[in-house]
C-alpha cells in the first residue's frame, strides 16, 4: 500500500511565506490575484486526482482518496501486486494531466510569514512556549531555498508535540493562501 500526496497538499506544502522588510505589510491586491491563481491550480489538481482515481479503479486497483488531497493505492493480488499497482499508479498519474504550479511569489511568502506570526500568538495563548521567529527577510530567504529542499523552515507548529497537533489545530488551524479572505 502506498500513500501519495497530491494537488492541494502540494500547494499547501509549497506556500511558505515572506517579503522584503520586517515592517512590510502584505500587498492585499497582489495577494488576491495570487489566491485566484492558486484556487484555479487547486481545482485543476482535484480534477486530475479524480481522473487518476478513475483510471486506477478501471484497472482494478482499489484506491482511497482522502480529504487532504492524498490517496492510498492498495496492492493488487499476487507476488508482484505491489509493483504492478505502483506501475499503474504512475501511468494513471501521468495520464491524469496534473497542472504545473506557478512559482511562489514574494507576496505569498509575506502572507504566509504573517500567518505563522498569528499562529505563534494563538499557540502561546494555549500555553505553549514557541521560539521567536526569524526576521521576515531571513525567513523569506530560507523559504526560497526550501523550494529546493535545502532547509527546514521555521513554523510554530513544528514546536508542538506530534501527538497534540490535531487537538491544537482545532483552536489554531494551520492556514494557507487558500484561506485568504481579502482582508
Amino acid at each position: 500500500m502506498r500513500t501519495t500526496l497530491l494537488g492541494v497538499a502540494s500547494i499547501a506544502a509549497s506556500l511558505l511565506a515572506g517579503c522584503s522588510s520586517s515592517d512590510t505589510p502584505t500587498d492585499v491586491e497582489s495577494l488576491q490575484a495570487q489566491v485566484e491563481v492558486r484556487q484555479a491550480e487547486a481545482e485543476a489538481a482535484a480534477q486530475a486526482q479524480e481522473r487518476q482515481v478513475d483510471c486506477l479503479e478501471a484497472a482494478g486497483v482499489k484506491v482511497e482518496a482522502h480529504p487532504d488531497g492524498s490517496m492510498t493505492v492498495h496492492d493488487l493480488a499476487g507476488d508482484d501486486g505491489g509493483e504492478r499497482a505502483m506501475e499503474l499508479s504512475d501511468a494513471c498519474e501521468e495520464s491524469a494531466n496534473f497542472p504545473e504550479y506557478q512559482p511562489v511569489t514574494d507576496v505569498e511568502y509575506s502572507y504566509m510569514y504573517d500567518l505563522n506570526i498569528e499562529a505563534k500568538s494563538c499557540l502561546e495563548g494555549l500555553g505553549y512556549e514557541i521560539s521567536d521567529p526569524p526576521s521576515r527577510e531571513s525567513w523569506i530567504a530560507l523559504a526560497q531555498s526550501e523550494q529546493a529542499g535545502n532547509e527546514t523552515l521555521w513554523s510554530p507548529y513544528l514546536e508542538i508535540p506530534p501527538n497534540e497537533l490535531d487537538l491544537v489545530e482545532r483552536d489554531c488551524p494551520q492556514r494557507t493562501i487558500l484561506d485568504f479572505d481579502g482582508s
